[in-house]
C-alpha cells in the first residue's frame, strides 16, 4: 500500500474540514474558500516548482511581482542641437556657448526632440541670453507626418530676462510622446534676430515620465 506524503495528509484534512464545513447550514459568507484555510492557501513554490504547499497569504503576497513604478526622467537639448531653418549666418558653439543668427534677419532655429515613444511631457524648461531689448519666442511642436502641419504644444518667451535665465511651463498639450505620427522640435524664433549675440537660445530641458 503507498503511503501518503506528510503534505498529501496535511490536504485531506484540509478538505475534509472544508466539505465537513459545507455539510453545515451555514451562509456562504462563513464558508472558507476551497484550498484556503484561516489566512492560508495551497501554493506553489517558484522556485522549487515542487507540489504545491500550505502557506501563508502574507508569503505569497510577498513573493508577487512588483507593479511598475513610473520613472521621471530629463533631456537636455544643448544650444549645439539647433540649427537655422532657413539660410544665414548663424553661430551655435564656442565663447560662452547659446545659438544666435550673426546678422539681423527674421528666422528661426530649430532643434530636434528626441523622447521614448509613450512618454508623458511633465515640464518644459528654457534657458535664454537675454541682453537685448528684443525677445525670444520658443515653441515647442509637433510635425504631424502624414498631414504636413503642426501641433503647437508649448510655448515660451525671454520677456523679463536680463543675462542668463530660465522659464518654465508645465502647460504641455497632448503631452504623450506618439512617435508613429509626430516628429517634435523646438522652435525659437526672432524678427528681427539681434546680430551682436545679446540674444541667444542656451538650450531647454524636458523633464518626462516613463509609463
Amino acid at each position: 500500500m503507498r503511503l501518503m506524503s506528510h503534505e498529501n495528509v496535511v490536504v485531506a484534512a484540509i478538505l475534509c474540514a472544508v466539505l465537513a464545513g459545507c455539510s453545515e447550514q451555514r451562509s456562504p459568507r462563513d464558508i472558507t474558500a476551497p484550498g484556503t484555510m484561516s489566512g492560508l492557501v495551497m501554493a506553489r513554490d517558484s522556485k522549487t516548482a515542487g507540489e504545491p504547499s500550505l502557506r501563508s497569504e502574507a508569503e505569497v503576497k510577498a513573493t508577487l511581482p512588483l507593479p511598475p513604478i513610473a520613472i521621471e526622467q530629463s533631456l537636455s537639448i544643448g544650444a549645439e542641437a539647433f540649427f537655422p531653418g532657413s539660410s544665414a549666418k548663424y553661430s551655435n558653439t564656442y565663447g560662452t556657448g547659446g545659438a544666435y543668427f550673426t546678422e539681423a534677419v527674421n528666422g528661426a532655429l530649430v532643434a530636434h526632440v528626441h523622447l521614448p515613444h509613450k512618454a508623458v511631457v511633465k515640464e518644459l524648461t528654457v534657458h535664454f541670453r537675454d541682453n537685448s531689448a528684443k525677445d525670444l519666442t520658443v515653441y515647442f511642436h509637433g510635425l504631424k507626418l502624414k498631414e504636413g502641419s503642426f501641433r503647437l504644444l508649448a510655448s515660451l518667451t525671454s520677456t523679463g530676462i536680463v543675462g542668463y535665465g530660465s522659464r518654465s511651463t508645465t502647460s504641455i498639450a497632448d503631452n504623450v510622446i506618439d512617435n508613429t505620427s509626430l516628429g517634435y522640435l523646438i522652435y525659437v524664433w526672432c524678427q528681427p534676430w539681434d546680430s551682436s549675440g545679446n540674444l541667444r537660445i542656451m538650450g531647454a530641458t524636458i523633464r518626462y515620465r516613463l509609463q
